[in-house]
């Protein structure tokens, strides 16, 4: 069986959502520690959490989201010469989104808030 490269991925859950049907998802964080193609749905598959919409890795498509619900919110490299630091908000199809599902407790309501506006 071929062995793929070493990958490190860095997962937290930021809050708990249930859509209209009561399913529940997570919202998380993850850092990357490699830069593997397709590692964070490769990794969250494998854990049986593939990403909303990820139909290659096993996600189901969801009505609320038109895409695999996956977004680079921050991005640091750390090099000797010219380190990099970016931060992107979430576009719009994916805040609407997550305008569609509800927060489980408190804690996610308020991490929830966040990211919608």
């Amino acid at each position: 069986m071929p062995v793929g490269k070493h990958a490190s991925t860095e997962i937290s859950a930021s809050a708990y959502l249930q859509d209209d049907c009561r399913e529940k998802y997570s919202l998380l964080e993850i850092n990357l520690h490699t830069g593997r193609k397709h590692q964070i749905r490769a990794h969250l598959a494998h854990q049986g959490h593939p990403l909303v919409s990820d139909k290659k890795y096993g996600g189901q498509a969801r009505r609320w989201c038109p895409r695999i619900f996956l977004h680079s919110h921050h991005l640091a490299i750390k090099d000797s010469h010219q380190p990099i630091d970016l931060h992107c908000a979430l576009p719009g199809d994916l805040r609407e989104a997550l305008a569609c599902l509800r927060p489980c407790d408190k804690q996610s309501q308020s991490f929830l808030e966040k990211w919608v506006q």
